[in-house]
Order: C-alpha cells, then sequence, then structure tokens
C-alpha cells in the first residue's frame, strides 16, 4: 500500500514539474517599442501600410493598390483576355505600375503590361541598348541592299 502511494505522490510531483515547463513555454514574446519581435533581431525595421485598396470580379477582373509608410506605391489591374494568336483561348492581361525610393532619395518608378505578348517593362531608369555605331549602321544598309546570295534563293 505504501508503494502505490509513494507512486502516486511522485506522479502528482511529476506532473505539477510538466506543467509548469508547459506554462513558461507558452509565455507570449514581449514587443519592445520598435515593433520587433526580439530586441536583438532588429534588422527589418517596422513599414507601416498607409493604405490598401483591392477589387475582385466574379468575371475575372481585379485591381489593386496599396502605399506603404516608406513612400512605396503599388498599384495593378487585370482581366481575362482572349489571345490574338488562339481565339478559343484565353489569359489574364496585367498593367500596372509600381514605384519605391532608393537608397540614394530618388524615386524610381516602373510601368508594366504583361498579356500574350509576355512581360514589358517601363521605365526611365531602366537599362536601354547603346545606339548602334553610324559605320555599322551603313554597313547593314549595304549589306540589305545587296541581291540575294545564290545560296539562298
Amino acid at each position: 500500500m505504501r508503494f502505490i502511494v509513494l507512486c502516486g505522490f511522485f506522479v502528482a510531483v511529476m506532473a505539477q514539474r510538466h506543467n509548469q515547463q508547459q506554462h513558461q513555454q507558452q509565455q507570449p514574446q514581449q514587443y519592445n517599442n520598435n515593433n520587433n519581435i526580439n530586441e536583438n533581431d532588429n534588422k527589418y525595421k517596422h513599414i507601416p501600410i498607409v493604405s490598401h485598396q483591392q477589387n475582385l470580379e466574379y468575371d475575372g477582373r481585379f485591381n489593386y493598390a496599396f502605399e506603404t509608410g516608406d513612400g512605396t506605391k503599388v498599384e495593378q489591374s487585370g482581366a481575362l483576355k482572349t489571345s490574338s494568336f488562339d481565339p478559343k483561348s484565353a489569359g489574364e492581361a496585367v498593367e500596372g505600375s509600381y514605384s519605391y525610393i532608393g537608397d540614394d532619395g530618388q524615386t524610381y518608378s516602373i510601368s508594366y503590361r504583361a498579356d500574350e505578348n509576355g512581360y514589358q517593362a517601363f521605365g526611365a531608369n531602366l537599362p536601354t541598348p547603346p545606339p548602334i555605331p553610324p559605320e555599322i549602321a551603313k554597313a547593314v544598309e549595304y549589306l540589305k541592299s545587296l541581291p540575294p546570295h545564290k545560296d539562298n534563293q
């Protein structure tokens, strides 16, 4: 009988310890003033969402826009579109833009369109190919003026 009482006491003590450990693990993490979860983890700055709108229609049309506290702005809209290559198929045609402030303080803006012709981006800060040197352009025009070669007929 003493063995059963002793085992019961041992089980009660172990259960109490187990409950204390679970309670300690379930304590919520404390937030600091920078809205970071841990004080040591401050490599990411909290950036608030200033505005956000979105709309989704039953026919596949949609649009959304948001702006963040650091000046980033995004907007996009799209709709189902019949393909010009295959009138029996449809896909999503999307257009939009985004802008952000770079580390140099300059605002960078990109507009884009994506449809059956692929993704096409437009912006003053995007790289462009260098102009063709006049000598090369003249040589290309000369080659175009020549009659076709016998092997290429």
